[in-house]
């Protein structure tokens, strides 16, 4: 991540030697997470939005075509509690996790406007790309955030186990925006995209249940084995038995949904503006009337 970063202000720096085609963006939005602690109920999973913050450098290829250098960071969660469904209330697991992402992004501005025209302000455009990032998921238990990735609550480090999952991850990036032009040099970036990750642990819930018992029989692969234990399953508190007193699960039952990896979905709102007073002129004349080629 400290590499992408670095290229990231490499490419900045080297770009600014062509100002002409280049702008800067800072932003701010929300990250909304997607996954196996998604609710039947859309009014409910917006609840588990989260903020995001976002800083950004495009360079233009042309008139139609733009790559960008983005920076995200900000935070998802997601949590039982909301759900309306029993059996997901009965599961009673929640998580909020850190969202650091870097990402490399092409844009497809792909209408005609006319110059004189009072649409010619806004710019509709496409986008894809991939990303890297890096997250960590926590989770409240007596009042005390603890990470969940150490504890292995699907059982991870146990012997016939997967190992524990990494904490860094890639995703593909997809999704549309609008410029809106203030000015020849400034506009506002509105946009939507959907980050289809390549983990499904960004919520730490993916496979089965593993019996608690099978956690507190190995006591010397975990540094807190009762913690990792009761947060294996949280079943008890939801029927008011109390923290100590843990619901048996077998070692199989199902957990989560490991079929599908886990999403986020960014809206940001970004103020860019460009280095060079040509830029609105340049951007305008883009849309003379005249079809992209390729």
């Amino acid at each position: 991540m400290k590499a992408l970063i670095l290229s990231f202000m490499l490419v900045m720096v080297s770009y600014s030697l062509n100002a002409q085609s280049l702008e800067f963006g800072i932003g701010l939005g929300a990250l909304n997470y997607s996954g196996d602690m998604d609710t039947p109920s859309f009014s409910d999973n917006i609840t588990n939005t989260g903020f995001g913050l976002q800083l950004n450098a495009r360079y233009y290829l042309n008139h139609f075509i733009a790559v960008r250098g983005n920076i995200i960071y900000g935070k998802v969660k997601g949590d039982d509690r909301k759900s309306s469904a029993e059996w997901q209330l009965e599961r009673n697991l929640r998580f909020s996790s850190s969202y650091f992402e870097g990402a490399i992004l092409g844009e497809l501005y792909f209408l005609n406007f006319s110059e004189n025209s009072a649409s010619s302000k806004l710019k509709p455009y496409l986008i894809g790309g991939f990303s890297f990032f890096k997250f960590n998921p926590m989770t409240d238990y007596r009042g005390v955030n603890y990470e969940l990735q150490p504890l292995g609550t699907e059982g991870q480090g146990l012997p016939g186990f997967a190992e524990r999952y990494s904490l860094t991850s890639t995703a593909l990036l997809f999704g549309g925006g609008i410029k809106l032009m203030i000015n020849e040099k400034s506009s506002l970036n509105f946009e939507l995209v959907a980050h289809r990750t390549n983990t499904d642990y960004l919520d730490d819930l993916s496979g089965d249940y593993v019996a608690y018992t099978e956690i507190l029989e190995h006591p010397e692969l975990y540094q807190n084995p009762q913690l990792a234990a009761s947060l294996s399953t949280r079943k008890g508190e939801y029927f008011g038995q109390g923290y100590d007193d843990l619901v048996f699960v077998p070692t199989g039952t199902t957990r989560g949904n490991e079929r599908v990896n886990d999403y986020v979905i960014s809206f940001m709102i970004s103020f860019n503006t460009s280095l060079s007073s040509d830029f609105g002129r340049r951007s305008k004349s883009a849309y003379n009337g005249q079809c992209p080629t390729f």
